[in-house]
């Protein structure tokens, strides 16, 4: 996809373009075919297998008449989706100014370190664009990507939290997540052989080996923030 993607709150991407769409009711005054110029959006969810969506932003409707010297169709009027143009406002006013925002655009799977082109073209095949569009992908989409996904995952969020300067979580962030699949895994093979005391033990270990991680995390970003608190309440003298 050659179009520059826009990243929306939800981790969706959004790629305008303009088109054209019969105006019906000028065709059949003229009594030719008459179109008017819109502007179009798709709504791009990461890891989804349906057909994509897309909606009427703006149209310029053309009155049937040309101008006299350049021969353009004359614009009577422009009707806008209000809804559409305030949701999507900020993505909107990107792509109107032809802007290369990274904050808009998000980060591109290629721009991403530690991730082969093989790994990039089956996120591109399941419409994850950037880093931040796998991030958010919801579990319910994890078997759009297949195995090792939770992890890809869990890389993409640390990767984002490093970003802005959360670097030591990336690495417990990795192991959390490799480790619930772990625990997914085993717990699917219980299910197929049976009862088994051995995998049973194990899984236990793992979930408390992972819920000890996540506490750490938790103690840490906690303690973190009560040694910023002071620094911010201090007053230049």
């Amino acid at each position: 996809m050659n179009d520059k993607l826009y990243k929306f709150d939800d981790g969706a991407a959004l790629r305008f373009f303009y088109s054209t769409a019969k105006n019906n009711g000028q065709s059949e005054r003229c009594g030719r075919p008459v179109f008017d110029r819109v502007l179009m959006v798709e709504v791009i969810s990461p890891g989804s297998k349906d057909s994509i969506p897309h909606f009427e932003v703006r149209r310029w409707v053309n009155s049937g008449d040309n101008e006299a010297i350049s021969g353009d169709p004359i614009v009577s009027t422009i009707k806008e989706n209000k809804t559409l143009v305030e949701r999507y406002a900020r993505q909107l006013e990107a792509f109107l100014g032809d802007r290369d925002d990274p904050n808009m655009m998000g980060t591109a799977l290629e721009a991403w370190p530690g991730i082969d082109v093989e790994t990039i073209a089956a996120l591109k095949e399941a419409r994850i664009y950037t880093v931040e569009g796998l991030a958010n992908l919801s579990e319910g989409k994890f078997s759009s990507v297949g195995p090792g996904a939770r992890s890809l995952v869990a890389r993409a969020k640390a990767f984002l939290e490093a970003a802005k300067g959360n670097a030591p979580f990336e690495a417990q962030a990795t192991v959390i997540a490799n480790l619930q699949e772990e625990v997914e895994r085993l717990t699917g093979m219980v299910k197929d052989i049976g009862s088994s005391e051995e995998l049973v033990a194990r899984i236990k270990e793992l979930e408390e080996e992972n819920a000890s991680l996540k506490l750490d995390m938790e103690l840490a970003g906690k303690d973190e923030q009560t040694e910023e608190a002071p620094k911010r309440g201090r007053r230049s003298v």
